[in-house]
């Protein structure tokens, strides 16, 4: 009972953060994905 509303909840999440990406990149600024790990630097 757990699973579908927790795949919604990241499909929400993946949509708004791709749209502040979209509009940050738009305004020429670079974004970083949140929760994003960095292996190599």
């Amino acid at each position: 009972m757990v699973g579908i509303p927790l795949m919604i909840a990241v499909a929400v999440f993946d949509l708004v953060v791709v749209i502040i990406a979209i509009v940050k990149s738009n305004q020429g600024k670079r974004y970083r994905y949140p929760l994003c790990l960095r292996l190599i630097q």
